[in-house]
């Protein structure tokens, strides 16, 4: 059996062979938290050359870090047995709902309510300026003679006076491309549909999953820094990049700065967890296609990055195949249950959504919907804009109101309670996902 390791093109080696033994070493009661941790927002602090955790517990990560922060504690995968079966307990079931009586992203925020920051300062100066469609844009360490590549999809017909749109973040598979994410999503009609913008980024194109085969190597992109042994560097480097997409949007395109939200696929998924916890103060709410976070077993989960408590307490979705959820030695099913426990043990509030399809798409992506026919992924952006930033910690509108009518039939609230669906799948995807 063949475990895949992850590194950078720069760094495979002897050191990846050895990091399957030290998973296992982990596995066997060493412990499975990272020497250093992820980092967490938070105010402004130097950095330090060396990229090392210091004793106050602040994670630096370079010598020009834009992205650093004091980290509140990792949440044990397993720690909370009782967290599925009562997801909410701690909260009250109408917390934060505020004089709105359909809080969402479309409706005026109650006085004093928290609003989200304004984004961080693009780290190139000035945006380039972008059209619908593909763009470049230099970000961070990155050299300006090789910026990166994202979509930008808006909706077809202009901004109406005073209207600013939801922002969504879209980060594609493993084996795919932004282009294959508008396309296979249908996110320009649910752009025009919806009235909101999605920004899908291109995979950088310089990491690998590596592997070994008879003593020869075998080399896949891997298109996010979501593992475990991805440098420190190279997560901020995607974290930036981030912040320099959020930056040139909010200049560029009336965006609703209380409704930006994520969503990933398989590997953009596991990235988009550790974004959601990396950037939670800019995030009003995340989605979760078959991905998860850090567990306690198997072997592959622990080469998962973990999930770190946030100070901003985002809603969550979380979706994935059922059990046999698995794909390149890694178990979406129990890393998307590990996603699930930390969220409700931390008190962020919790959509759960099962389907039958393994690891792949519930639906039929190589056509578009009939006429009258929802898009694929309207519940999941329904979600998104009926959870604005300025709901108080674990506050929904669905806790009142149960899922709307039209919702995912196989979808619940909190973990553990999704009534798993039983009908026809498309084929696996996942070589491709």
């Amino acid at each position: 059996m063949h475990h895949p390791i992850f590194c950078d093109r720069r760094r495979c080696g002897l050191l990846g062979l050895a990091l399957p033994a030290l998973a296992l070493l982990a596995s066997c009661g060493a412990g499975s938290r990272p020497a250093v941790e992820p980092q967490r927002d938070g105010g402004g602090r130097p950095s330090d050359a060396r990229g090392q955790l210091r004793r106050d517990g602040l994670v630096v990560l370079g010598a020009d870090s834009a992205a650093y922060w004091q980290p509140e504690r990792p949440i044990p995968a397993d720690a909370r047995p009782d967290a599925r079966r009562l997801p909410d307990a701690r909260l009250n079931p109408d917390a934060g709902l505020g004089p709105s009586a359909s809080p969402s992203c479309s409706a005026t925020s109650p006085v004093g309510a928290t609003r989200a920051p304004s984004a961080r300062p693009y780290s190139r100066g000035s945006c380039p300026v972008w059209r619908a469609g593909r763009n470049l844009l230099p970000s961070g360490p990155t050299p300006r003679d090789q910026p990166r590549a994202f979509l930008l999809v808006v909706p077809s017909t202009p901004a109406r006076p005073g209207e600013r749109f939801p922002l969504v973040f879209a980060w594609h598979w493993l084996g795919g491309s932004a282009a294959e994410m508008v396309e296979r999503a249908r996110l320009q009609l649910t752009a025009d549909q919806r009235r909101i913008v999605f920004v899908v980024p291109e995979a950088k194109g310089d990491l690998t999953i590596f592997g070994t085969d008879v003593g020869l190597f075998g080399f896949a992109d891997v298109p996010w820094p979501f593992m475990a042994t991805a440098e420190n560097r190279r997560v901020e480097e995607e974290l930036v990049f981030f912040d320099d997409l959020l930056a040139c949007a909010t200049a560029q395109v009336p965006i609703n700065a209380d409704c930006v939200s994520t969503i990933g696929l398989s590997a953009g998924a596991l990235f988009s967890a550790q974004l959601a916890s990396a950037r939670s103060g800019y995030l009003a709410s995340f989605v979760s296609l078959s991905g998860g976070v850090q567990s306690s077993r198997p072997l592959s989960n622990l080469l998962l990055r973990p999930w770190f408590s946030t100070a901003h307490r985002l809603p969550a979705l979380v979706l994935w195949g059922g059990d046999d959820d698995a794909c390149l030695s890694i178990d979406f099913a129990r890393a998307s249950r590990a996603l699930e426990n930390q969220l409700a043990a931390d008190g962020h509030f919790l959509v759960e959504c099962l389907h039958d399809c393994r690891h792949g798409l519930w639906f039929d992506d190589q056509r578009s919907p009939a006429p009258g026919e929802p898009l694929p992924l309207a519940s999941l952006v329904d979600f998104m804009l009926a959870h604005p930033y300025w709901l108080s910690s674990g506050a929904s509108p669905y806790r009142s109101t149960g899922l709307p009518s039209g919702f995912l039939p196989w979808c619940s609230l909190g973990a553990g309670r999704a009534t798993q669906r039983n009908d026809l799948c498309p084929p696996s995807k996942c070589n491709l996902l």
